[in-house]
């Protein structure tokens, strides 16, 4: 006997959340504004080519580089641009 399939579709959307923007994605990477702070991240879904110009990618306050390690073993690190502090607001 085979096992009955589902024949329905959920679909579940979120309430808008102001303070986050995927303002880009592609290449493995997206780009993320959470409050003022905007963040370039690994993403392995972002299979297609970015939209945005590698410049403003750059512009990032914040990158996660996941190609460095440290002593302790641990894969990937921040690189935190100097413009935002060690605490920020998002709501």
């Amino acid at each position: 006997m085979k096992p009955e399939i589902a024949t329905t579709i959920s679909t579940l959307v979120a309430a808008p959340w102001n303070d986050y923007v995927l303002l880009d994605s592609g290449m493995g990477r997206k780009l993320e504004r959470y409050g003022k702070v905007v963040v370039n991240r690994p993403e392995p879904q972002a299979l297609w080519a970015p939209t945005l110009p590698e410049s403003e990618w750059q512009k990032a306050d914040a990158m996660f580089d996941n190609t460095s390690g440290d002593s302790d073993g641990d894969v990937g690190r921040w690189k935190i641009n100097s413009r935002i502090s060690d605490q920020w607001d998002v709501s």
